[in-house]
């Protein structure tokens, strides 16, 4: 299983330049098409009480939907994504979806895409700020651990999480054509067409 070292800030405060200490994590991949991969950057830290993340993105064409004017409008856009497992099986996982508005797509889960998009995550305990720029797009997130605590996913100091990113290349229409997307992984699930919810697509941040 891949692993990833998420830094602690040990008592400092968290700001611009904390994430100078994070690790950088940079190996990802594109396991469905032979396209380059468009650069894609995580970053994670934590203190006592919150979970930073960071995606640095290059995107060329930064691509988002309001046709519902509802959360969903996040899955037919440019997108990174974060899953948090529960348990090996997939029997409970959550998944956090954020745009380049800064926007949120929070829902719960069960094997085989079985979707709560009723879910939210806990109020007060999920903050997103994201930032368009000229080459791309920032995505940053603070979870509090609290949560990732309460909701069966923080154990042992260990999150296993899938770190994804939907590339869109073309919004959907009017006439029911659907958007069409470049996927982008940190773990390369092995399946033979684009899929994030199996157990093969997580790994492990590791806090410490």
């Amino acid at each position: 299983m891949k692993t990833y070292q998420v830094r602690s800030l040990s008592g400092q405060d968290f700001d611009n330049d904390a994430w100078s200490r994070a690790d950088t994590l940079k190996d990802f991949i594109q396991p469905w098409t032979d396209t380059a991969v468009q650069r894609t950057l995580f970053r994670a830290l934590y203190d006592e009480d919150w979970l930073y993340l960071r995606y640095d993105v290059k995107d060329r064409e930064i691509l988002v939907s309001t046709d519902r004017d509802h959360k969903l409008d996040v899955a037919d856009s440019d997108r990174i994504e974060i899953f948090f497992r529960t348990d090996e099986d997939l029997e409970r996982y959550y998944c956090l979806e954020l745009d380049p508005l800064g926007r949120i797509l929070d829902y719960r889960a069960s094997f085989y895409r079985d979707f709560d998009y009723t879910w939210c995550w806990p109020q007060e305990e999920l903050s997103v700020r994201a930032e368009v720029h000229e080459d791309g797009y920032l995505v940053e997130a603070k979870i509090s651990l609290k949560s990732l605590a309460d909701l069966g996913i923080l154990k042992d100091g260990n999150l296993n999480a899938g770190i994804f990113r939907g590339d869109c290349q073309r919004l959907g229409t009017g006439n029911g054509e659907a958007p069409s997307f470049n996927w982008i992984t940190w773990v390369d699930p092995g399946t033979d067409t684009p899929d994030f919810h199996v157990k093969s697509a997580f790994g492990k941040l590791i806090l410490g």
